[in-house]
């Protein structure tokens, strides 16, 4: 479980906001840098996410909140980043589908599936934040 809780904490940081600058640069638009923001936190608020805690309704709360955020960033990007929007969106797909089956019973055995299931969305979210990161600087 320590190993879990450790393993999320070491993606929540590199994951964290890395932009040292204002999203007052660059030819987008602030909505979009405004939007990547959002995903970015709502990524980390789900890798920090006690789940034993929580439960299941808490993880899929999480998970539903990262995917609202990248349709609203989605629905504000260039095509230039269809490929990371996909990406993360099938990571998304992935979680659902794995947390589906899950009850609070259930989720302490799967631990370890869930932390897998969630550096997965958290990797694909971190390609996209970074693919983002020329156009909001």
């Amino acid at each position: 479980m320590v190993l879990i809780v450790a393993l999320l904490a070491s993606v929540a940081a590199a994951c964290g906001d890395d932009d040292d600058s204002s999203d007052t640069g660059g030819a987008s638009t602030p909505s979009v840098c405004d939007q990547r923001d959002s995903l970015n936190q709502s990524v980390n608020d789900l890798t920090e996410l006690d789940v034993i805690a929580g439960g299941t309704d808490s993880l899929n709360a999480a998970v539903d909140r990262v995917e609202s955020d990248l349709d609203s960033l989605a629905a504000t990007t260039s095509s230039e980043v269809q490929a990371e929007v996909d990406d993360l969106n099938d990571a998304i797909d992935r979680a659902e589908e794995t947390f589906a089956d899950l009850d609070d019973e259930s989720l302490l055995a799967a631990t370890a599936e869930v932390a897998v299931t969630v550096l997965d969305v958290t990797i694909a979210a971190d390609a996209l934040v970074t693919a983002l990161a020329i156009e909001c600087n």
